[in-house]
């Protein structure tokens, strides 16, 4: 023990010249850098009505313009949060923005207020000015984000008072907002944790990728520096940007050394990396994930409004009051009374009012005994558990899917799934329909029959189209699964008959459906019918929701395509000479070609449905699919796969971004509109191709499915 003691000086000035030493003086150079870079005070402005501002609004109408300027209107209360300023130091605030009303309409105060603390209580005039406020440290607290909060006394309509066509409730016009910490250097901001900890992990991933690179120390030494100088100018002068995106140079730059490494250790050179840094490569991988799944679907929702979920409450709530579900006049006192703060422009036409069956509303009913605020947090924790629970359910199902690296792949790609940031954010009900479809697939996989059939009507009670999971399960003689979900979707008709009443369910039918069945025109509709309508229609339209024209080339087109895909499924479903679902891979890939299938072959599949395809990739990941394909095919097959899952991992809704005239005049861009489908098509591709080359033969890894399975 002395002797351990006594050496450690030695080993502190050793520190300099060894590859570990350097690393650990510069990351903590590194971090130091960074929180000087924290203290630059410099101002930070929102533009209201300019590309991206949504990020940070909420309760505020579409971007208007007029010559250069852009502005929004805003409801009675809205709420503008910028994220990532940093903690501890007062803030000089600058508004821009009037409470103009017509003669007839008494003029409005405005409450201010700071994360949940009255700050002020102002008039605003009639003409476009800047309010200055300076709100204190005490009321900065410790959120290193600034949530400022608008209520306005009154509000007016002007197609009321006889000023226009317009027939939106206004509050205040805001054009710019503008915070900047002030105070000498005493006042000194704290970083935010999670925006500091990944611009610190991307610039020491930069210096550990070039000395993995280069053997000279000098090289790592100099990237460093240029990293942490492009880190210092993006806290200083882009706050904003590099609080939202800095989990994407952290996932390049971590993924760049785990492939890196992951290299050498396969090469065997010199260089070669331990066998048990394997562990530190996964570990790697799932972080990546982690974090991602963490920024995007825990922390950046935080102050989104949930949208859908406020829209099912809303539903629930008309329920419990005994209205009627599907009047919009109902649904819209509602919202008002109800949903706090505000959302906006709901309720107005069937395509942003609730249009799920009745159970849907059934199934929100407990959670409207809790405020809406609460509520909407109990939904997205239950959101995140049956998602997990999802996932445990694939690997649970077969024991291919925990084989190494599968699990690995299936858990990061789980993690990174983007349609699941979206689900959640607008609190939807695709994760548990998921969670359903996933326990009928495990129920049915462990010899359940009964319990995967009651899963798939239960995911068929909240949208109609898992249904037809029961006619592959009918085509395949699995009259147990048949039967019993059957007799469970009847069981849950007649529950939600009982609640809402039989007209609720007749008014869904008659109405509801048809406009549904017509599909919509806005491009977030991942479906053929969206892709082959916004082929013919003004960009304009694709950035709408309403329904789909009757149109006859797309119509043709999408009958034609859906057919072809009908008759193939078909084809491949069938099995010569009768027999047994003899292995997990044939029923886990018609299984999965019928998910996709209900996805690209519905009227109406927006783009966080897309968190079903969970399952169709995971069979796509079994370790015992190589067995089925020749090295070329395998290859092929994996760098398909790569793109499938790419471009189902795309965020689209960047190209809200531009302006819709953008579109009219550059037409080859509108075809990315659709590039989940692409990656959707891509996946059903993959499938049909191994279950045609399955197709009739035994897997030399066979697996028992249901002891009753046969085809």
């Amino acid at each position: 023990m002395k002797t351990t003691l006594a050496t450690l000086p030695n080993h502190f000035r050793r520190l300099p010249t060894c590859a570990a030493g350097r690393m650990f003086i510069l990351s903590a150079l590194v971090a130091v850098g960074l929180c000087l870079a924290y203290q630059i005070k410099r101002p930070v402005t929102v533009r209201i009505g300019a590309p991206s501002d949504h990020h940070y609004l909420s309760g505020f109408y579409d971007a208007e313009q007029v010559g250069q300027d852009t502005f929004r209107w805003t409801a009675r209360r809205a709420r503008i949060v910028l994220p990532g300023l940093g903690s501890g130091a007062p803030v000089r605030l600058r508004l821009a923005l009037h409470g103009w009303r017509p003669e007839t309409v008494p003029s409005p105060t405005v409450t201010l207020t700071v994360n949940s603390q009255s700050l002020a209580v102002f008039a605003p005039g009639n003409t476009l000015a800047a309010q200055e406020f300076t709100i204190p440290s005490d009321l900065t607290g410790s959120s290193p984000d600034l949530a400022v909060s608008l209520e306005a006394s009154n509000v007016f309509v002007p197609q009321d008072t006889g000023v226009g066509q317009d027939s939106r409730k206004l509050g205040l016009l805001v054009a710019w907002i503008e915070a900047q910490q002030i105070g000498g250097i005493t006042a000194l901001v704290g970083p935010p944790l999670l925006p500091f900890v990944l611009v610190w992990v991307s610039v020491v991933g930069v210096i550990a990728l070039v000395a993995q690179i280069s053997p000279r120390p000098h090289w790592s030494v100099a990237a460093g520096v240029l990293a942490l100088a492009l880190a210092i100018y993006a806290i200083g002068w882009q706050r904003l940007w590099i609080t939202r995106l800095a989990w994407a140079p952290c996932a390049v730059i971590v993924a760049a050394n785990g492939l890196t490494a992951a290299a050498r250790w396969a090469a065997g050179g010199a260089r070669r990396v331990a066998l048990d840094e394997r562990a530190v490569l996964i570990a790697l991988l799932i972080g990546i994930g982690a974090v991602r799944y963490f920024q995007q679907a825990i922390f950046a929702p935080r102050d989104i409004p949930p949208v859908d979920f406020a829209v099912d409450y809303t539903g629930a709530t008309v329920v419990r009051r005994g209205e009627m579900l599907y009047n919009l006049d109902a649904l819209r006192r509602a919202n008002d009374e109800v949903i706090t703060p505000h959302i906006v422009a709901l309720h107005e036409t069937v395509y942003n009012s609730f249009d799920n069956p009745p159970f849907t509303a059934v199934l929100m009913l407990p959670f409207t005994g809790l405020p809406f605020g609460q509520a909407k947090d109990l939904y997205r924790l239950l959101l995140h558990l049956l998602y997990f629970s999802s996932v445990a359910l694939v690997l649970g199902a077969d024991r291919v899917y925990r084989n190494h690296p599968q699990w690995v792949l299936i858990v990061v790609l789980a993690l990174c799934l983007e349609p699941v940031y979206t689900s959640i954010t607008s609190g939807q009900v695709d994760i548990p329909i998921l969670f359903a479809i996933c326990l009928g697939y495990w129920a049915f996989k462990r010899g359940h029959p009964v319990l995967a059939g009651c899963a798939i009507a239960v995911a068929a009670m909240i949208k109609l189209s898992p249904a037809l999971l029961l006619l592959y399960f009918l085509y395949k003689r699995q009259f147990k699964v048949v039967i019993s979900g059957t007799v469970a979707g009847v069981a849950l008709l007649g529950i939600g008959i009982a609640v809402t009443g039989i007209d609720d369910w007749s008014v869904f039918v008659r109405e509801i459906l048809p406009i549904l069945a017509k599909g919509s025109t806005e491009f977030e509709n991942q479906t053929l019918a969206g892709f082959f309508n916004g082929l013919f229609l003004a960009p304009s339209a694709l950035f709408s929701l309403q329904p789909a024209p009757p149109l006859v080339i797309p119509k043709v087109l999408t009958w034609i395509t859906v057919g072809g895909i009908g008759l193939l499924m078909l084809w491949l479903f069938w099995s010569r000479g009768g027999g047994t679902l003899r292995d997990g891979l044939r029923f886990d890939l018609e299984f999965s070609l019928g998910i996709v299938a209900l996805l690209i072959a519905s009227s109406v599949a927006w783009q966080h449905y897309y968190v079903w395809l969970l399952l169709p990739l995971a069979t796509l990941l079994r370790s015992d699919v190589r067995e089925w394909l020749t090295s070329r095919e395998y290859l092929f097959g994996a760098v398909a796969l790569g793109l499938g899952v790419g471009l189902v991992l795309f965020p689209i809704s960047i190209f809200f971004l531009w302006p819709v005239d953008f579109y009219a005049t550059h037409w080859e861009w509108r075809l990315l509109f659709w590039a989940k489908l692409y990656g959707a098509l891509i996946v059903f591709g993959l499938l049909a191709f191994l279950l045609w080359r399955v197709r009739g033969k035994h897997s030399i890894a066979a697996n028992t499915v249901a002891p009753d399975a046969t085809c």
